[in-house]
């Protein structure tokens, strides 16, 4: 009776042990479908990350890293390089959690493209919020007369 229960729980810790767990992905040049009107891959970068051999993008951008013993939901961090071009969403690379990203995308600009666009983004968004503000200040001073007209017909 031990045996067995002794050989069913090796043979599970066998199972957890020697568990993989794939992470497939795509690595793109941001902005490049808004600009060229089609997709572009960045081929040959190196991915990188903890518990997995480290791969590199074939010709149209994809990979697949192979994580063995952890489980899903176990957060890893994810080292992506290609000389020249930097890593825009960090964020999301820097954290994948195992098991929940059905596939990663990895988005990658040049450095003096990237800064380019940060600063049309910043210029955008700078413009959107003074005119919002504007707006605002136009609708309280419209809202400001509308309760003076008020007070002075009651008044009257």
């Amino acid at each position: 009776m031990r045996f067995w229960s002794t050989a069913t729980l090796l043979h599970g810790f066998t199972i957890v042990v020697g568990q993989s767990i794939s992470l497939p992905g795509s690595v793109i040049i941001q902005n490049s479908e808004y600009e060229t009107g089609h997709r572009q891959y960045v081929s040959d970068a190196s991915i990188r990350a903890p518990f997995a051999k480290a791969v590199t993008s074939d010709k149209d951008g994809q990979f697949s890293l192979v994580f063995t013993g952890v489980e899903n939901g176990t957060p890893v961090r994810l080292n992506v390089e290609k000389p020249g071009l930097e890593v825009v969403n960090s964020d999301e690379v820097e954290s994948v959690i195992l098991g929940r990203v059905p596939q990663l995308h990895v988005v990658m600009a040049n450095a003096e493209k990237l800064a380019e666009a940060q600063m049309k983004y910043y210029n955008i968004a700078t413009e959107s919020i003074i005119l919002n503000f504007g707006k605002k200040m136009d609708a309280l001073r419209s809202e400001r007369m509308t309760v003076a007209d008020r007070l002075a017909s009651v008044n009257v």
